[in-house]
């Protein structure tokens, strides 16, 4: 990947301790924001900035037996973690930064991002548009954030 974000290698050193019982608020917010866009079933969803893999796992489950979940993250290590999360369910797992979604237009029924939305700065604007891009007419867009001032 190319010009990848000098945030990647903090979030690469992360990787081993991100799921740490301490983080449990990851779980319960990755299963809300789930449930909180309407999933039809066998969506096609894209969880942006994906980590460990914690909303792509809750959306393929909130999906049902015919979802597919692509999720993406800037970190190899992260990723690495996610696939092993998902193990046995419909999702797949790409290294990609949000500033330049590689999927063709309206891809996806749904786009999810948790907990990640304020690391976008300067690029907010630009991340938020290739995620409109690769939405689906009629589509829905979700973000989970712990920073009320992220906009």
């Amino acid at each position: 990947m190319q010009n990848r974000p000098v945030w990647s290698e903090t979030f690469d050193r992360a990787a081993d301790s991100y799921d740490s019982p301490v983080l449990r608020f990851f779980d319960i917010n990755a299963a809300a924001l789930a449930r909180a866009v309407p999933l039809p079933s066998g969506a096609v969803i894209l969880d942006v900035a994906t980590g460990t893999g914690k909303v792509a796992v809750a959306a393929a489950e909130a999906g049902g037996l015919r979802a597919r979940v692509v999720g993406i993250d800037v970190s190899e290590q992260m990723l690495t973690r996610a696939q092993k999360r998902a193990s046995g369910l419909p999702v797949e797992f790409r290294q990609m930064d949000a500033r330049a979604l590689e999927f063709p237009s309206q891809t996806f029924d749904a786009v999810l991002c948790g907990h990640a939305i304020s690391f976008f700065r300067p690029h907010l604007l630009s991340c938020v548009k290739q995620m409109n891009r690769v939405l689906k007419s009629g589509g829905w867009i979700g973000f989970s954030t712990f920073d009320e001032h992220a906009f």
